[in-house]
């Protein structure tokens, strides 16, 4: 195997972009078997987050001194690190450190796309970077949802066989880093400075903290749904064997989604490229989904129509998030001169954490004092706030660029 293969870097970037088999049963795990409450399941997202926001600027110096390579390395440790931790301490303290070495990991290993890059360009073949950025994205998303239709069933079999196999496949996704290479022109990508000039770009700090907002909203959506899930179910007197097979299934669907939403968006944004179209419609939904969240976890109903209502919500952030992502940053590209994108990427990493610790954040202190179903609540006003701006910033830009191109 050719240790700058291609193909070796769409494995090794399917299989640790986040931690396989935990990512389906991870609340369930730690409220079952931990025995976990809703409050410190959130406080130890929030402790992760955060930490990986404080250290990110000594992260970006370890990754110039040390070089790609490395950084990859180390990151791939510390998810190998994360989930033996999940599996195995018992005090929060250690689930903590768990959080942190997660986060954080992603921070390292992003930058593979770079190694990536350099590859491509030292065959000759610059011009498939996205081509092979979307293997890796389908190999993860195909992958996720095989997994999340056996890890319920897995689960209910043996507790910790998801887990075993989580640490299998965080093991496997350490050799496959260690063995992709950089190139060998590029040894170690050097990175320019953080440009302090953007902070002085008004157009494009309120687009990016904007985006950052309702990336953070998308984000407790996504991850949190399960645990509300779980809640209302067990209100019910289901049991856990059933919860675990419902929340699979959910699981199941809800990639299936992520993957045909990438498809969508690639055919339909070839024949209209305009972001404004994208991002309105974007933030239309997300608030359309806090809107079933709050219907479906606080109305009185059937539990099966609750659980349809929080399903159908799940299914719109999935479908939202990749594209969302994706035109967000053609925005963001659209409004940042040449020589400052790379600082600009920058600052969208550190708004989108931030805007997840503001609404975990939120909901830690909720959950102090009352239930997991009403931060859906109080993130619904969040939420309509977040569209009126995005038009207030849409409408200044047509306004500031009415004989220039609308940005893509």
């Amino acid at each position: 195997m050719k240790r700058r293969s291609n193909w070796l870097y769409v494995f090794s970037e399917g299989i640790t972009n986040d931690l396989l088999f935990w990512l389906v049963i991870s609340s369930l795990f730690l409220t079952t078997v931990k025995g976990m409450s809703s409050f410190q399941v959130i406080l130890i997202a929030l402790i992760g987050a955060g930490f990986s926001l404080l250290v990110y600027p000594l992260i970006s110096l370890f990754i110039r001194k040390a070089g790609n390579y490395w950084s990859c390395v180390v990151g791939a440790t510390m998810l190998l690190l994360a989930i033996l931790l999940y599996t195995f301490c018992r005090t929060i303290y250690g689930f903590c450190v768990a959080s942190v070495l997660h986060e954080t990991s992603f921070i390292f290993m992003a930058i593979r796309s770079v190694m990536l890059k350099n590859n491509l360009k030292e065959q000759g073949r610059a011009e498939e970077f996205v081509k092979w950025r979307s293997y890796s994205k389908l190999v993860y998303a195909v992958v996720t949802c095989v997994i999340s239709v056996v890890t319920g069933y897995l689960f209910n079999f043996y507790t910790y066989l998801p887990q075993i196999l989580s640490i299998s496949c965080a093991t496997i996704g350490l050799i496959l880093t260690i063995i992709y290479k950089d190139s060998k022109e590029v040894i170690a990508e050097k990175q320019v400075k953080f440009d302090f000039s953007l902070m002085r770009n008004g157009v494009l700090q309120f687009f990016i903290i904007l985006m950052g907002v309702a990336f953070g909203v998308l984000s407790f959506c996504q991850t949190k749904t399960n645990l509300l899930m779980q809640l209302i179910m067990e209100n019910s007197g289901i049991s856990v064997a059933k919860i675990s097979i419902a929340i699979s299934w959910v699981v199941v669907v809800s990639r299936i989604i992520r993957i045909l939403s990438i498809v969508v968006l690639n055919v339909i944004y070839a024949k209209k490229k305009n972001g404004k179209a994208y991002m309105n419609t974007f933030v239309i939904l997300i608030l359309l989904a806090i809107g079933l969240y709050c219907v479906g976890a606080n109305v009185k109903m059937n539990v099966v129509l609750a659980v349809i209502l929080l399903s159908i919500a799940l299914f719109i952030v999935c479908a939202v998030r990749d594209p969302f992502t994706i035109i967000k940053e053609k925005v963001a590209l659209s409004l940042t001169e040449d020589d400052k994108q790379a600082s600009m990427f920058s600052l969208l990493k550190v708004y989108n954490i931030a805007g997840k610790i503001l609404i975990t954040l939120l909901a830690m202190l909720m959950t102090l004092y009352v239930s997991l179903n009403y931060v859906f609540l109080a993130i619904l006003p969040i939420s309509v706030v977040i569209v009126a701006l995005n038009f207030v910033f849409w409408k200044y830009v047509d306004k500031k660029n009415k004989n220039k191109k609308t940005p893509e």
